[in-house]
């Protein structure tokens, strides 16, 4: 009887020694402020970031110092604004994000921390807006991009992470606004350009064009 009494009583003793070095860190990050829980020296448990006005900006979970399971994070109003999972502190799983009026945004995938197989991204009226593949990190094969309108914006190749093949341009009317061949992520002179009326242009001055915000990656 003596021999179960002593172990109830060192398990309460751990237990009670366990909810002392149980502590809250607060702290400053991104202009946010942090409540990290601790066991000991050791982030253990639930951090949470507040907006100024007190709102939840962010939670995380860590195990023995190290992130696992669902990064969530907040627009001011409260609403999602992506849900990341996490494992051994880097992101491996599926990422969701959402418009601050809760609308679906897009989708992407890690694996070990790297971007991994399918991303895609809709517009708030569920339209498409990207696609992209990626494999241990970098992008490959088709990207597409899409205007509001649902009408095609980009069509590129991808190889390794870099432009490698023909990346072509719509207008949002659906006209062809170019078409430019890369090598290895490097320009060729394979170039042709429309103006918005579908007239080929002769003589353009290549660097002008290129600036246009519409024609960037």
């Amino acid at each position: 009887m003596n021999y179960f009494l002593i172990i109830a009583s060192l398990f309460l003793v751990v237990e009670v020694t366990r909810a002392e070095e149980r502590r809250e860190v607060e702290s400053i990050s991104d202009g946010l402020k942090v409540v990290s829980s601790y066991e000991g020296e050791i982030k253990a448990g639930l951090e949470t970031h507040y907006f100024s006005d007190g709102t939840v900006a962010i939670t995380m979970h860590f195990v023995g110092g190290v992130q696992q399971g669902k990064e969530v994070h907040y627009y001011p109003n409260g609403k999602r604004r992506a849900v990341i999972e996490f494992v051994d502190g880097v992101k491996h799983g599926d990422m969701f994000n959402w418009y601050p009026d809760g609308a679906f945004l897009g989708l992407a995938q890690f694996k070990e921390g790297h971007h991994d197989k399918l991303s895609q991204a809709w517009h708030p009226n569920g339209n498409p807006r990207a696609r992209a593949t990626f494999a241990n990190g970098h992008q490959q094969g088709e990207e597409v991009q899409y205007y509001l309108n649902g009408k095609r914006k980009l069509v590129g190749e991808f190889k390794d992470g870099v432009l490698h093949g023909k990346k072509s341009q719509w207008y949002e009317s659906g006209r062809k606004r170019s078409e430019i061949f890369y090598d290895n992520g490097e320009m060729t002179k394979l170039q042709k350009f429309w103006d918005e009326k579908g007239v080929y242009l002769e003589g353009i001055d290549i660097e002008a064009f290129k600036q246009n915000s519409s024609f960037k990656h």
